[in-house]
Parts: structure tokens; C-alpha cells; sequence
């Protein structure tokens, strides 16, 4: 067993970068690491990074961006005296962009030094509930994820043990600049303007469960769910994870499949 102190913090909406934190972290545990497992949200405290030797942080991307929920966090971690190491993932359901080199970059600034990192085509939480359900790729890993996921445990592993690795800052996507109108403009802006303001509880559906959200943007009124959609950044965890399909955000998706617990529970078995 290592003596090294190693934290694993993760943001995730339905479940896809859940699913890879938890493999990674069983996988590090096989090679006999012991793994401190953070699960991110808006009140997440970042005060005790500083007794850890190494550090992973694995995000969604959002447009190609990093989730608002992961820009928070970043920024609420204090520069710290001494470097640190990190490694980063993130999932995605069509493209990186330059989701990771931002963080890389953030971080950088607090002392914290990128000297790895990867990426894994995933399900996609809005994808999956907009596109022809035809496409099984918004739905799946990437074929070969076993192997990436075994590459980066591996690489992980040589990172801890080297004493001085250099730092290695993502490159710049070309491709980012390009996806800016379809994605950024026009996708991101019909969310905002579509389909947060319309995310709502089916009463006859609700089967009473408090609803799960890493924003606080669900709170209990006159015994009831109540969504504010003020600090919400459609991570889509309310619609996936909550049973019975009890929330929607509009009338054409309120019966498409869900990438609730059980789904990823299955994927998970199958990447172990």
C-alpha cells in the first residue's frame, strides 16, 4: 500500500464521469493506492487539498467547456505554497474542445501543476434525450474505453511514482473556434432559453424522494419539490436520476429513456 495521500473529485450530472471516477478508483486501489473518492457541487469546500500528495479531478464538458459547477470549484482553491501534481479526465458525448486545457490552465495558476490527462466519449445526459433514440452512441462508452481506462490507471500510476514529471498543458482544439455558433451560440442559448425555465415536477409521477440536485436548484414547498432555476446549469441529474420519470423539461422528452442509477450501475459492472 502507498503512502501517499491521492484525492479523486469529481463533478457529474446524470452519472458518466461518476462511473469513470469509481472505476478509476478501484482500479488505483488494485494497484494498491489508497483513494479519497469527492463528489463536487456547489458547496463543495476545497480547504483540506493541501494534505494531499497527487490529485485527479475528472469533469463533464458542457459545450465544449467546463461545467460551471468545476469553474467554481477551481476558483475557490487557494494558491497553494508547495506544487501539486494533477491528473485530469473528462467525458464527453461528441467533443472535448478545450473543456481540459481551461482547467489546466486555471489551475496553473494556483500552484497546481497538469501533468497528465485524458478524455472518454460517453453517454451524453442532453444528447440522449434530444437525438433519434436510433443513435446508440449517445448511450455507450466508447468501444475501447476497458483499454483507455487500463492506459490511464497505468499512466496514473507512473505520474505518482516519478519525482518531477513535466507539466503537460492540453493542446489548443482548432476545432473549438468552429463549434462556437452551433454549440455555444445556438445549442446553449435554446437550453437557457427553452428548456431550464421549463424544467418541472410531474406530480403523479413523484413517488415522494427528495430530488438530487448538485446546485441546491430543487428545495421542499408546502411538501413538494419546488425547481428555481436561477443557479441551474442543466446537468440534467434531476431528470435522469429522479424514479418514475417524475421530472421533465418539456413534453416531447418526458418519456425518453433515462440514464438514471441503475443504468450506469450495468455500465459499471461492465467496465470492471
Amino acid at each position: 500500500m502507498s503512502d501517499k495521500k491521492i484525492l479523486l473529485a469529481f463533478y457529474s450530472g446524470a452519472g458518466s464521469t461518476r462511473t469513470v471516477a469509481e472505476v478509476l478508483q478501484i482500479r488505483l486501489q488494485d494497484c494498491g493506492y489508497k483513494i479519497d473518492l469527492l463528489d463536487i457541487d456547489v458547496e463543495t469546500d476545497t480547504g483540506n487539498i493541501e494534505q494531499y500528495d497527487f490529485l485527479i479531478i475528472g469533469t463533464p464538458t458542457h459545450h465544449c467547456y467546463p461545467p460551471k459547477t468545476i469553474s467554481e470549484f477551481v476558483d475557490k482553491i487557494a494558491y497553494q505554497p508547495e506544487p501539486k501534481n494533477i491528473f485530469l479526465f473528462a467525458t464527453y458525448g461528441l467533443y472535448v474542445g478545450n473543456n481540459l486545457r481551461m482547467i489546466a490552465k486555471s489551475l496553473l495558476g494556483k500552484n497546481i501543476r497538469t501533468v497528465g490527462f485524458a478524455g472518454f466519449r460517453s453517454p451524453a445526459a442532453d444528447a440522449s434525450l434530444m437525438f433519434p433514440t436510433f443513435i446508440k452512441m449517445m448511450y455507450k462508452y466508447e468501444s475501447n474505453i476497458k483499454d483507455k481506462i487500463i492506459n490511464t490507471v497505468a499512466e496514473i500510476d507512473r505520474l505518482i511514482q516519478t519525482g518531477n514529471p513535466k507539466v503537460k498543458i492540453p493542446f489548443y482544439k482548432w476545432y473549438a473556434p468552429l463549434d462556437w455558433f452551433p454549440n455555444k451560440f445556438y445549442t446553449a442559448r435554446k437550453f437557457d432559453r427553452d428548456f431550464i425555465p421549463n424544467i418541472r415536477l410531474v406530480s403523479d409521477r413523484w413517488n415522494g424522494e427528495e430530488i438530487d440536485c448538485p446546485r441546491n436548484c430543487w428545495e421542499m414547498v408546502d411538501n413538494k419539490p419546488k425547481y428555481r432555476k436561477d443557479n441551474c446549469e442543466f446537468c440534467l441529474r434531476c431528470v435522469h436520476r429522479t424514479p418514475n420519470k417524475a421530472v421533465i423539461y418539456s413534453a416531447d422528452m418526458q418519456d425518453r429513456q433515462r440514464l438514471g442509477i441503475e443504468f450506469f450501475n450495468q455500465l459499471k459492472k461492465e467496465l470492471l
